[in-house]
C-alpha cells in the first residue's frame, strides 16, 4: 500500500513538472591570480660593495683600488679583502700593504706581521671545544693553545675574516655560520642569497657600531646605476694615482709578469668558489647557472635527508678526508708556487743586479772618458798658455832691444853731435887766435 502511494506522488510530480536549478561553474566568477613578484637580482658585486662601503667604511678611492689590483695585478680577491682589514686594523696605507704582500711572497700572515700585527686580530672569540668545520680546526687549535710562534696560510685568514664578517656584519652566530659554511661551501654565495641580512649585525671592522648606511643596490635601479658610474670614476683615479706614486718613488706594488697571470688564472680556476675580477660595470653573474645551482644543490640536500645517518657519517667522513686532501693539494700548490716565485725574484734581482753592475761600469767608463778629455783640455790650455807666455816674452825682449839699439843710436848722435860742436868751436877759437895774432902784429 505504502509502495503505491509513493508510487502515485511520483507520478504525480512528474505530470506537473519539475523545476531543477543547475549551477554553471564556467560563468561562476573566478577567484583573482595571485600578485606577481618582481624578480630581485642581486650580484656579488651589490653585496661586495655593501661590505665595503658599510662594513669597512671604504671611500671610494680605496674601493677603486680594490678593484684595480683585482683586476690588473691578478691578485685574488680573497687576499684582498684581508690585507685591507690589515690596513684598516694597523692603519698603514692601503697601498703599502699591497706593496708588503708582494714583497713577504704573497703571505698575509707575514704581511700582518710586517704591519705589526700578532695573528690573533683574525679571530673572535669562541670557547674552547667548539666545534669547527673546514679551516677552522686547525686555526683555532691555535688561539685555544695560545701557542707561541704559530704560523697562519692564507686560506686560515681568508677563512677567518669571512667569519668575522658574517658575525659582526651579517648579525648570526659562529655556529650558525659554520652550518651555512657546511650546507653550501662558499662565503659569497652565502652572503649573495641572504643579503636581506647585510648590516643586522651592526659592527663595522673595528667592533664599533656601523656610521655609514649605504642604499641597497637591488631596490633601486638608478642607485645601482649611480654605484657602478662611481666604480668606473673610482678605478680611473686609482689607475692615476698608482701611476703618481711610481713617479714620486713611493712604494707600490710591480705589475705581475704573464706568467705569473696565467698561473693565477690556473689557480683561480682550480677553485670554484674564488670569483673572476670583476672589470665591467654591472658585474652579473649568469641567472641560469645559479639557478641550475641551488636546484643541483637543493637536490643534494634532500637525498642527503632521505638518507640514513650511517649513510650520512660515512659521506661526512669522506668529505672532510676530500677536503683535507684539497686542503693538502692546495698547500703544495701553494708552497711550489712560492718557490716557483722565489726562484723567479731571485732570477729577477741577479738580472737586476748585473744591469746595475753595467751600468755602474758604463758610468766609471763615461766618468773616466770625461776625466781624461778634461785633463786633455786642461794640459792643451797650459801649453797654449805657456806658448802665449813665451812668445810674448819674446816679443817684449825684441821691443826691449829695439828701444835699447835705438837708445844707444841716439846717444851716438848726441855725442858725434857734440864732437862736431865742439870741434866747430875748437876751429872757431883757433881762428880768434889767429886773429888776434894779426891784430897783433900789425
Amino acid at each position: 500500500m505504502k509502495i503505491q502511494r509513493g508510487l502515485a506522488a511520483l507520478l504525480l510530480l512528474g505530470l506537473a513538472g519539475c523545476v531543477m536549478v543547475v549551477e554553471d561553474r564556467d560563468r561562476r566568477r573566478r577567484p583573482p591570480p595571485p600578485p606577481t613578484h618582481a624578480v630581485v637580482h642581486v650580484s656579488w658585486a651589490d653585496c661586495r660593495i655593501l661590505i665595503l662601503r658599510e662594513y669597512y667604511g671604504c671611500g671610494w678611492e680605496t674601493i677603486g683600488a680594490f678593484e684595480h689590483y683585482e683586476a690588473h695585478y691578478g691578485i685574488p680577491e680573497d687576499d684582498l679583502w684581508v690585507l685591507l682589514y690589515i690596513s684598516f686594523h694597523s692603519h698603514v696605507n692601503f697601498h703599502e700593504v699591497v706593496y708588503i704582500y708582494q714583497t713577504c711572497d704573497h703571505s698575509l700572515f707575514l704581511t700582518a706581521g710586517r704591519c705589526r700585527m700578532s695573528g690573533y686580530e683574525f679571530y673572535i672569540d669562541l670557547p674552547p671545544g667548539t666545534r669547527c668545520p673546514g679551516p677552522y680546526g686547525r686555526a683555532y687549535g691555535y688561539y685555544w693553545n695560545r701557542r707561541a710562534g704559530f704560523t697562519l696560510s692564507n686560506e686560515d685568514c681568508h677563512a677567518l675574516l669571512w667569519l668575522r664578517i658574517s658575525v659582526q656584519y651579517y648579525g648570526w652566530s659562529a655556529q650558525d655560520s659554520f652550518v651555512r659554511y657546511e650546507r653550501r661551501g662558499s662565503y659569497r654565495e652565502i652572503f649573495r642569497q641572504e643579503h636581506e641580512h647585510a648590516g643586522r649585525g651592526a659592527r663595522n671592522v673595528h667592533g664599533h657600531a656601523l656610521t655609514v648606511r649605504e642604499e641597497r643596490p637591488w631596490r633601486s635601479p638608478k642607485h645601482r646605476e649611480e654605484i657602478e658610474r662611481r666604480r668606473d670614476v673610482a678605478r680611473r683615479q686609482a689607475e692615476t694615482e698608482v701611476r703618481q706614486r711610481e713617479r714620486d718613488g713611493r712604494p707600490v706594488p710591480r705589475p705581475p709578469s704573464p706568467e705569473e697571470r696565467r698561473r693565477r688564472e690556473e689557480e683561480r680556476a682550480r677553485r670554484p668558489d674564488q670569483q673572476p675580477p670583476d672589470r665591467g660595470a654591472g658585474g652579473r653573474r649568469d641567472e641560469e647557472r645559479d639557478e641550475r645551482a641551488r636546484g643541483e644543490r637543493d637536490r643534494k640536500e634532500r637525498d642527503e635527508g632521505d638518507r640514513p645517518p650511517r649513510d650520512r657519517g660515512e659521506e661526512e667522513r669522506a668529505r672532510r678526508e676530500r677536503e683535507d686532501k684539497e686542503r693538502e693539494e692546495r698547500d703544495r700548490a701553494e708552497r711550489e708556487r712560492h718557490e716557483r716565485e722565489r726562484k723567479e725574484r731571485e732570477e729577477r734581482d741577479r738580472a737586476e743586479r748585473e744591469r746595475k753592475e753595467k751600468e755602474r761600469e758604463e758610468r766609471e767608463r763615461k766618468e773616466r772618458a770625461e776625466r781624461e778629455r778634461k785633463e786633455r783640455e786642461e794640459k792643451d790650455r797650459q801649453e797654449r798658455e805657456r806658448q802665449k807666455k813665451d812668445e810674448d816674452k819674446k816679443r817684449r825682449d825684441e821691443e826691449k832691444k829695439k828701444e835699447e839699439e835705438k837708445k844707444k843710436k841716439d846717444e851716438e848722435e848726441k855725442r858725434k853731435k857734440k864732437e862736431e860742436e865742439k870741434k866747430k868751436d875748437d876751429d872757431k877759437k883757433k881762428d880768434d887766435k889767429k886773429k888776434d895774432g894779426k891784430k897783433r902784429d900789425r
